[in-house]
C-alpha cells in the first residue's frame, strides 16, 4: 500500500479550495470599498503580480500673483 490518500480527503480540499476562491471573488466584486480593494491586493498577492503605482503626487500650484505682498 503506497501513501495515496483517500477520494473523500481529496474532495474536502478541492471543495475548501473552491469555496475560498470563491469567497475572495465574491468579495471583490459585491463587497463594500474596504473589503473589495483588501480582496484585489489579496488576488495580486497569490498571482504574484506586484502592486501597481499609486497615483502621482503633484506639488501644489500656487499663484505667484497671490504670494506678493498687497501694496499700501
Amino acid at each position: 500500500m503506497g501513501w495515496s490518500t483517500h477520494p473523500v480527503m481529496g474532495l474536502a480540499v478541492a471543495l475548501f479550495e473552491l469555496m475560498a476562491v470563491a469567497s475572495v471573488v465574491w468579495a471583490a466584486l459585491f463587497g463594500s470599498e474596504t473589503v473589495h480593494e483588501r480582496a484585489f491586493r489579496l488576488l495580486r498577492w497569490v498571482g504574484n503580480r506586484p502592486e501597481p503605482r499609486g497615483p502621482r503626487s503633484h506639488p501644489p500650484h500656487h499663484d505667484v500673483e497671490a504670494k506678493q505682498p498687497a501694496d499700501q
